[in-house]
């Protein structure tokens, strides 16, 4: 597969620009998720590389007639931080369970973030 011949947009700081880092892909830093995708829309980027939530959203919002969504490449998880010994824990722990696993879950996901 060849690489881009441009620069991939990135937000400094962020994990995906230390792991472009540390494939050795070029990229340009950007102030903002928007401002990244408007130079991937502008072809002043080939790519843009963070959150796929976050760029979903984005996309959906604001770029739905000229960008899309590819590939996810490198899954994070993400958690709650609770007090050792909390008595929310299991109550979180199932809510979060019985939520993902409803239809109304993915049709949230849809909603906000597109199919």
């Amino acid at each position: 597969m060849a690489r881009a011949q441009g620069p991939t947009a990135a937000i400094e700081g962020s994990s995906s620009a230390e792991y472009l880092i540390r494939e050795g892909i070029p990229l340009k830093y950007y102030d903002s998720i928007h401002d990244a995708l408007t130079a991937v829309a502008d072809k002043e980027a080939d790519g843009f590389v963070y959150d796929e939530a976050i760029i979903r959203y984005n996309v959906k919002k604001d770029f739905q007639n000229s960008l899309s969504v590819i590939g996810l490449f490198e899954t994070q998880n993400y958690a709650f931080a609770l007090p050792s010994g909390s008595p929310h824990r299991e109550e979180i722990n199932r809510a979060i369970l019985k939520f993902t696993s409803e239809p109304r879950w993915q049709a949230l996901k849809e909603k906000y973030l597109g199919k």
